[in-house]
């Protein structure tokens, strides 16, 4: 049986996840802000409180197994139980997850120095031009339109 490159691919994308989980465990409040946690689970990790590493390590969990049910799909592991039910499960948590989220990873434009916890300062705002204003002779013709209005009402 060949392997099923897009199930291997998507069984490495959440492998990828699950580490990522747990790299945010050990990354502390700042990288739970910058991936979207939310203030509560941030201020939760800075305070010490159990339930959001232990919430984080079981997402890990969900997607390491998620992973080796896609390995599992593919042919590079044994079939697990109830491989044709959870599979298609699987497809539609993720397909309801990126509908609802329009993207899971969300940048902000602070979010790394909060990342690197180092403060880079503010970047000056650039303010457009205003465009610029055409006379009459020059060729606009809204312009002339308007002056011409102008001319007839004086």
């Amino acid at each position: 049986m060949t392997p099923n490159i897009p199930l291997i691919v998507g069984a490495a994308l959440s492998a990828l996840a699950a580490l990522l989980h747990i790299c945010v465990i050990f990354g502390g409040p700042a990288w739970y802000r910058f991936f979207g946690a939310g203030e509560r689970m941030a201020a939760g990790a800075a305070a010490g409180h159990w339930y959001p590493p232990i919430l984080t390590l079981l997402i890990a969990c969900v997607l390491a197994t998620w992973a080796a049910y896609a390995l599992s799909g593919a042919g590079v592991l044994q079939p697990l139980p109830l491989l044709a039910f959870v599979l298609p499960a699987i497809t539609a948590v993720y397909l309801v997850r990126g509908a609802r989220c329009r993207g899971a990873v969300r940048v902000r434009p602070a979010a790394p120095e909060r990342l690197l916890g180092v403060e880079l300062g503010r970047v000056p705002r650039v303010r457009p031009r205003a465009p610029a204003r055409t006379g009459a002779g020059l060729g606009d013709p809204l312009s002339e339109r308007l002056e011409r209005g102008a001319d007839r009402s004086a």
